[in-house]
Parts: structure tokens; C-alpha cells; sequence
């Protein structure tokens, strides 16, 4: 959602040479694509969390109170390219737990 919002965001006040005219983001760009990269060696541990996302990590904003797990569901269901990472790290059988989990959110 905090990307789609970009798209919204008011390009008055900018260097006029970059706006050309356009007064939002999306008057100049088009939202194509969203890629998440999904790391399966914490999948697990992330998708089993009650953690709220702002108190563990330091670029969430202190604002947001989704939990990681939340956090992790709206990525994953917003993203139509999903990217796993760090599948060296895991066996065969957790990743194909992982993408079964992707493809019922996705």
C-alpha cells in the first residue's frame, strides 16, 4: 500500500523541470509491477510472529501497528512478481511449504 500511495504523492513545490505540468506521481509514471523478496530462511519465523513490525524493526514507520506477520500477508498479496531468497539456506521441503503458503495468499 505505502508504494501505491507514492503515486498520490502531490509533486507541487518540486523542481518544475521534473513535474513538467504534472501536479501527482502518477500523471508521469505508471505503477507496473510490485516485486517482494520473500528470505526462506525467516519465512517461518516471520509468518509465526505476533511482533508488531514498528517495534522490531528500525524502517518501519512507529506509526504502523501491523504485526510482521500482517505485514509480511499484505506484501505478498500486493506483489504479483515474489522473488525467494536465500533457498540454499533451507531444505526442499520448506521451500515448497513456503511457495504453497505464497500461492494460497497470492
Amino acid at each position: 500500500m505505502q508504494v501505491a500511495e507514492t503515486f498520490t504523492f502531490d509533486l507541487a513545490g518540486l523542481d518544475p523541470s521534473i513535474s513538467e505540468g504534472a501536479n501527482l506521481l502518477k500523471e508521469l509514471s505508471v505503477l507496473d509491477t510490485c516485486v517482494t523478496v520473500v528470505d526462506c530462511s525467516s519465512f517461518q519465523s516471520y509468518f509465526e510472529s505476533k511482533d508488531i513490525a514498528s517495534e522490531r524493526f528500525t524502517d518501519v514507520d512507529e506509526a504502523d501497528d501491523r504485526s510482521i506477520f500482517q505485514l509480511l500477508c499484505d506484501q505478498i498479496e500486493f506483489s504479483n512478481v515474489i522473488l525467494l531468497n536465500k533457498c540454499d539456506l533451507v531444505p526442499p521441503h520448506v521451500i515448497a511449504e513456503i511457495k504453497h503458503t505464497i500461492k494460497l495468499l497470492n
